[in-house]
């Protein structure tokens, strides 16, 4: 039954808390005293972000108990910024998906 494709996911997905983008690059740009490489990245500053992200946070917080992979949740914060980076960037859904590792 493991091996079904319904349970098929990659090792290097089972450790996305340590391989991921959201874990490693986004959360040391929120704790840097700087906000020149946050802004880059998602074309807002820290306090902006906190802003939107109390905008949007009820709505997110209600569809973020959907399984992604069937082994974890996506937290409200990774979501919007992960919905920014998009926005920010033009980047597909595909190299996304593959860079935050969902």
């Amino acid at each position: 039954i493991w091996n079904s494709p319904r349970f098929l996911v990659s090792e290097y997905a089972l450790h996305k808390e340590h391989n991921g983008a959201f874990n490693n690059q986004v959360r040391r740009m929120f704790l840097s005293p700087f906000d020149d490489e946050l802004r880059t990245y998602l074309r807002l500053t820290k306090e902006e972000f906190e802003e939107v992200f109390t905008l949007v946070e009820e709505d997110l917080k209600s569809i973020s108990k959907q399984r992604i992979c069937g082994t974890r949740y996506i937290c409200p914060r990774e979501k919007l910024v992960i919905t920014l980076r998009h926005l920010a960037s033009g980047d597909s859904d595909k190299s996304l998906a593959q860079y935050y590792m969902i």
